[in-house]
């Protein structure tokens, strides 16, 4: 332990002078660490033990609302959305910080809109869906990206506390990215989605208090609330509504709530999440975790975005990046943690465990996400005979190697720049078209298998071109710079020649850029929206097209029950023919609308060749039929009889 800070302090960061990590962060770091994997130990050595693959992917579907609301919150909000928000704040004002305004549509959306379709379905593996509604292909093409996407994703957050723990205890980021991935590899694999959901308990709420304390010790050493919003408001920094419509402009009202929206809910909509809905007993429980979430998203977030104008109040004088005190942006925060709580023995380490808290939660979730998809998207299929128990060595083996896969990756991500853009680039290549390729199978009867893949086809290679656009145009300095003045002076270090920075002195709008720097100028936050959007409205016109072409319903009538019911709602009054042409209806929606199956039988009897046939008039044991005929149903029978 003496050698590791020894060889700390003679190799500070950047040049960074920093105070020593003591035995008192080590204790609190490694205390954290080693309750995770007893957590991990006593769900896989003691208790049921995850025989069954359920049991072990979905906790039995009987968890507790509190924990998985814990885990909702920690999940997706990640090491990278703690130490890169806070720089965004730092470099381009408060603006972000009105994505808080977009959390509360975001949870009316999932609580009435999203969440109770896949429950009712109860799918192990959301792209399961994509085999009822179109076809076993589009299942296994999305479920193989996601499966890509998640360990891209798990790399970057792990790869971002690793830094922070390298500028923090100054051992080498590799050796670091090598035990937190040991250490949930093991808990998550051993334990399952019980231990997931604990530790990820666990995590959230050392996530909440390590902020809380940077946030509460910072403002105080500046001089209070009303002195950080001093300093922030007279260097422009107070900024919550501009409402410019520019895409390019990186921070606007529109990017924050339009754009935000769209970021977070593909988050709150994907695998790993939907794993947790479906673990709870009943919708009202999901209801109560999505409302403990909401109030843990505004608690948390807003203290990071918050903690991002301390940290400016701090440095308003000697911007460490220019000063040379570090050597990259995501560096701000950890720097700034060391210096402000050096006189609080144990609080850095708390900063750290809490930082790694974030990085383990989402890694956790992505490993149990990722073998509950290749199980049931792959593994079931090659051997259907598989007994459970075996199923469930099989999903911890992959629990594993995805752990391991994800771990290779780490030294990719360290080549894709600032880890904020990144990930959200990242997201709007994967998550934008993929969550836009579900939602326009909800929401259109006519979408069809061929529609969908053209339309996946284009979101995909768009975005795509868009996001590695980006990043390789910002790694190269080609794009412009949006980021508010930097004092570097540094007066209060003697004999210091720092010069302060303003980019703003040649507005970036004016500089004449040529369209395919302008392109990929377009702000990050947005690239979700435009992967939803595309994916929707190009699969959309693409299923039209395809049908026209084909001069017949390319896909069997769509169960309703895989269907929006507001969409739903609004397809039966705007354009009853199309319902009845190319839906069936589901138990669930007989018993909301009882005309349904006789309106269904009269005006399809023509087009749909199940409405002519005995069959149509009996419930399977999925519950696609009816189960007994009802006298409307009796009665439409006979008027069908008496016509022909």
């Amino acid at each position: 332990m003496d050698r590791l800070i020894a060889w700390r302090n003679s190799s500070a960061v950047g040049g960074a002078d920093l105070p020593p990590f003591t035995w008192e962060e080590w204790s609190v770091f490694g205390v954290v660490l080693a309750i995770s994997v007893g957590i991990g130990i006593f769900f896989g050595c003691f208790g049921s033990k995850n025989k069954s693959n359920e049991e072990y992917l979905l906790g039995g579907r009987r968890m507790n609302p509190i924990p998985v609301a814990l885990s909702l919150l920690c999940s997706y909000v990640s090491s990278i959305t703690l130490l890169g928000t806070p720089v965004e704040i730092y470099y381009y004002g408060s603006q972000l910080s009105m994505v808080l305004l977009a959390y509360i549509p975001l949870t009316l959306s999932l609580a009435f809109i999203y969440v109770p379709i896949y429950f009712q379905l109860q799918y192990t593996s959301i792209f399961e869906y994509l085999e009822e509604r179109f076809h076993r292909y589009v299942r296994i093409f999305l479920s193989f990206v996601n499966i890509i996407y998640g360990i891209f994703f798990m790399s970057l957050v792990v790869y971002a506390p690793s830094l922070a723990l390298e500028l923090v205890i100054g051992i080498d980021y590799r050796i670091m990215v090598a035990v937190v991935f040991i250490v949930c590899i093991f808990y998550s694999s051993i334990g399952g989605f019980k231990a997931v959901l604990w530790t990820d308990s666990l995590q959230a709420v050392i996530m909440v208090v390590s902020m809380a304390v940077v946030v509460i010790v910072g403002t105080n050493n500046v001089g209070g609330v009303s002195e950080v919003w001093r300093r922030a408001e007279n260097t422009d920094r107070i900024n919550f509504f501009k409402f410019d419509v520019d895409p390019r402009t990186r921070h606007t009202f529109w990017t924050a709530v339009v754009g935000g929206y769209f970021q977070w809910l593909p988050m709150y909509a994907n695998q790993a999440q939907i794993q947790r809905y479906v673990s709870l007993p009943n919708m009202r429980a999901v209801y109560i975790a999505l409302l403990i979430n909401l109030v843990g998203l505004f608690f948390l977030m807003g203290m990071t975005y918050f903690a991002g104008l301390v940290i400016f109040a701090t440095y308003i004088d000697c911007d460490p990046r220019n000063s040379g005190r570090i050597q990259a942006a995501d560096q701000i925060l950890p720097l700034f943690v060391v210096e402000t709580l050096q006189d609080y023995k144990g609080l850095p380490g708390l900063f750290v465990a809490g930082i790694t808290c974030a990085g383990l939660s989402t890694v956790s979730s992505g490993v149990n996400a990722l073998a509950a998809s290749v199980v049931e998207d792959y593994v079931k299929k090659w051997w259907p005979g598989l007994p459970d128990s075996k199923l469930a060595l099989v999903s911890k083996g992959i629990s594993a190697i995805s752990g391991v896969v994800a771990f290779g990756f780490v030294f990719i991500a360290e080549s894709m720049g600032n880890i904020f853009s990144a990930a959200t680039s990242l997201f709007g290549i994967f998550g934008g078209p993929s969550f836009g390729t579900f939602v326009c199978g909800m929401m259109f009867p006519q979408a069809n298998t061929q529609g969908v893949t053209l339309g996946m086809i284009v979101s995909f290679g768009f975005m795509t071109f868009l996001g590695v656009g980006q990043t390789v145009y910002n790694n190269q300095g080609k794009l412009p710079v949006q980021s508010l003045s930097l004092n570097a002076t540094c007066p209060e270090i003697e004999g210091s020649d720092y010069q302060s920075w303003d980019p703003a002195w040649v507005p970036w709008k004016e500089k004449g850029d040529d369209v395919v720097t302008q392109l990929f100028t377009i702000s990050p936050l947005w690239y979700p929206c435009y992967g939803i959007i595309l994916a929707i409205v190009s699969g959309f016109f693409f299923s039209l097209l395809a049908s026209k072409v084909s001069k017949r319903n390319l896909n069997p009538p769509m169960n309703t029950k895989l269907f929006l019911p507001v969409a739903l709602v609004f397809w039966k009054w705007a354009f009853p023919s199309e319902v009845y042409r190319l839906m069936k209806p589901s138990k669930e929606e007989l018993d909301r609308d009882p005309k349904f199956w006789e309106n269904w039988v009269a005006q399809s009897s023509s087009t749909n060749p199940l409405a002519d046939s005995k069959t149509s008039l009996s419930l399977s044991n999925e519950g696609h039929y009816l189960n007994s005929k009802t006298p409307s149903i009796i009665e439409s029978e006979k008027s069908i009889k008496e016509k022909n």
